[in-house]
């Protein structure tokens, strides 16, 4: 017989072997539990197909901003100077080179607008002296040629960063939050939006159902192309924009939330509203991003100034209605009771235009008038109307006779009365304009409508 110990020994030895091995697979998981070889790490290589820039869509459409015509690579450039990136760049179809953009408009005082640099074919140096931010890619043309496609590859200097696309889970969003600490912001992709905001928020947020919240954005957005007179189709005038509205966390100080080219912004604390299931709620939550996603909707042509902050809010309405939330902002902010003593005051003075008269939201009843009087095709009408013609309106005066006109027309009703009980001044183009129409007078008084 042999000792115990003879073979005691190379067992003890393998039992500690499996211990060891089963520890070392133990360090691998994250804190969160996901092993790290769980998950691929998101991609450095792209392929783009050219699309229509902003301007000529921005044209297209008769907007006032501009929608962002560039797209995520969910890729991070170190700040500068020292940070360089080596990206090399391939044309798979056609000649036309893509621009590379670093840093995200609007998310950082310090820089508000990022640097924009034009890549060549085959390989880049890009020295980062700034910065640094998020990358994207704009590939884009006046006239566009869907067929042309280019291949980026980032080979070194790029950080990759938490990315979330169609299909990600919630265990690969936590896996990415912990694998890409190192970064400070994330990115969301929905339909039509992009959301950029603070690693930190997405750590606090982690735990929310990022599916049903881009859901949501997308239905806000699908609410106000809808009273746009917009449809999902791709060779209309009336076609929803291929492109997207960068929703960005922003830290300017004094700020809340606001709209310009390409984006709406949000600042920390609030900025929840717009990347949480609270931009679908009333009371004030989700108001503030409708807004300014309504402001992403807004025609030149009868946006004069006194109604910038007005009929945006056509939008805004719309959204709400759609939600079904009740009261209604005009009911509870009382500016029904304020359209009747205005709309019944006789004073020569009075004046739409005029801000120590009636304020933005009493303004805004008109707007809703008109639809409650003619229903939702009466702004589609009017968005898709103003699209096909496109006029080219400067003042003030051009733009509200723009609007009484194609109030009257869109309504087949002479609205002269209803223009003048509002307090529409200056605008004599405008009331003989209605009146070479020939049109009916409404059937009652409109100025008596509320909800």
């Amino acid at each position: 017989m042999k000792p115990l110990n003879s073979v005691a020994g190379p067992l003890c030895f393998i039992f500690i072997l499996l211990c060891l091995t089963g520890c070392n697979k133990k360090d691998n998981l994250s804190p969160s539990g996901i092993k790290d070889e769980e998950f691929p790490d998101n991609p450095t290589s792209f392929i783009f197909h050219q699309s229509i820039n902003a301007e000529s869509d921005r044209e297209r459409l008769g907007l006032n901003l501009q929608w962002a015509d560039f797209e995520p690579t969910g890729l991070y450039a170190p700040p500068g100077p020292g940070s360089r990136l080596l990206i090399n760049v391939k044309n798979l179809s056609g000649k036309s080179l893509p621009t590379l953009i670093i840093g995200t408009y609007y998310r950082y005082n310090a820089k508000l607008f990022p640097d924009e640099i034009r890549l060549t074919a085959g390989q880049n140096t890009v020295e980062i002296s700034g910065p640094g931010g998020m990358l994207y890619i704009r590939y884009t043309s006046e006239n566009p040629d869907t067929n042309d496609r280019v291949k980026i590859d980032f080979l070194g200097g790029a950080l990759r960063a938490p990315l979330f696309t169609n299909g990600t889970t919630a265990k690969h969003w936590q896996w990415q939050l912990e694998k890409y600490k190192n970064v400070p912001d994330v990115t969301l992709i929905s339909d039509y939006a992009l959301q950029v905001y603070s690693l930190s928020s997405a750590i606090l947020w982690k735990d929310q159902n990022i599916p049903a919240v881009l859901k949501n954005v997308d239905k806000i957005i699908g609410i106000e192309n809808d009273i746009s007179g917009l449809v999902n189709d791709n060779s209309s005038i009336h076609s929803i924009t291929k492109h997207k509205v960068l929703m960005t966390q922003t830290d300017i100080p004094n700020s809340y939330m606001f709209a310009s080219n390409y984006i709406t912004a949000y600042k920390s604390p609030t900025h929840y509203r717009a990347f949480s299931n609270s931009i679908v709620e009333g009371n004030d939550e989700g108001w503030g991003p409708w807004h300014e996603l309504g402001h992403m909707h807004q025609q030149s042509a009868w946006t004069w100034q006194e109604v910038g902050e007005v009929t945006v809010n056509i939008y805004s309405l719309a959204v709400e209605r759609t939600l079904g939330i009740k009261p209604s902002r005009l009911t509870e902010s009382g500016s029904w009771t304020k359209m009747v003593v205005f709309t019944n005051s006789t004073a020569s003075s009075k004046n739409f235009n005029d801000d120590n008269q009636i304020d933005v939201f009493t303004r805004l009843c008109l707007f809703d008038q008109l639809r409650l009087a003619f229903g939702d095709t009466f702004f589609k009408e009017l968005h898709r109307q103003t699209r096909i013609e496109n006029p080219d309106l400067k003042t003030r005066e051009e733009k509200m006779e723009y609007f009484m006109k194609k109030a009257s027309l869109i309504s087949g009703k002479n609205l002269t009365d209803f223009f003048r009980k509002w307090g529409f001044v200056g605008v004599n183009n405008g009331y003989a304009a209605i009146k070479s129409l020939n049109l009916p007078a409404p059937d009652s008084d409109l100025t008596l409508l509320r909800e």
